[in-house]
């Protein structure tokens, strides 16, 4: 094989760890943003003040909740393990106590019963309780 023809393959072996890599570390970051987003209740127009969002859509998404009361996904946790159940794979320990037979309403209640334990905190529940 042509030094030219090696290198061409490196390189697209390299492309593709590469984004391999990227994607993982931006499931990451879109985490950190839906966090950040929740905890300081930022809307799409404070984010992107040029985009135009139909008066429709407004009203129909700002009748469903109320101001600064955000829904956001339920943290699951199950024998000292937490998971917030958003992006990404499911953690094996998560797939392991469904198979188990341990219910997701199970895990949404330890969580629940370590945070009032104070054992088991999060950014959105920080911010919740700062907000009163």
């Amino acid at each position: 094989m042509s030094e030219y023809m090696r290198m061409k393959v490196e390189m697209e072996a390299m492309l593709a760890k590469l984004e391999t890599v990227r994607q993982r570390e931006l499931d990451a970051e879109v985490i950190d943003i839906r966090k950040r987003v929740i905890a300081w209740g930022i809307t799409p127009e404070q984010v992107f003040p040029s985009l135009r969002v139909s008066p429709s859509h407004k009203a129909a998404r700002d009748s469903q909740r109320p101001v600064n009361q955000l829904q956001h996904p339920p943290v699951f946790a199950w024998q000292g393990h937490a998971w917030a159940g958003v992006g990404g794979p499911k953690p094996k320990w998560f797939v392991s106590a469904l198979a188990a037979g341990v219910s997701k309403d199970d895990m949404i209640a330890e969580c629940k019963r370590l945070r009032a334990a104070g054992k088991l905190r999060h950014p959105v529940w920080d911010a919740e309780d700062a907000q009163g």
